[in-house]
């Protein structure tokens, strides 16, 4: 019986991000969340009882936190797909 689906005659999936930016969008993204997550330690920090502000404390945690996500999701992904300028795929063992 033959199948109703045939692979070879399927298009290839694309994912809406180029591979080849991943490094780009890693270090973006990382280094946006850990400004964020500076500034809201500093807040923090600087901010007595009487002067802190929960909304603005909220705001500056989802956005750090936004951003590392994102970054640390792009870095997974970079690990995954290799390393473009070198042309190869990462490899455990280093011999492959």
């Amino acid at each position: 019986s033959t199948s109703a689906m045939d692979v070879s005659k399927m298009d290839r999936y694309v994912g809406p991000v180029n591979p080849a930016h991943f490094p780009q969008l890693t270090i973006s993204l990382c280094g946006l969340g850990l400004f964020f997550m500076a500034w809201f330690l500093v807040y923090e920090v600087t901010s007595n009882k009487y002067t802190r502000n929960i909304a603005k404390e909220l705001l500056i945690a989802i956005i750090a936190a936004f951003f590392l996500g994102f970054g640390s999701l792009f870095l997974l992904l970079w690990g995954v797909t290799g390393y473009p300028w070198y042309g190869a795929k990462a490899s455990i063992s280093g011999r492959e």
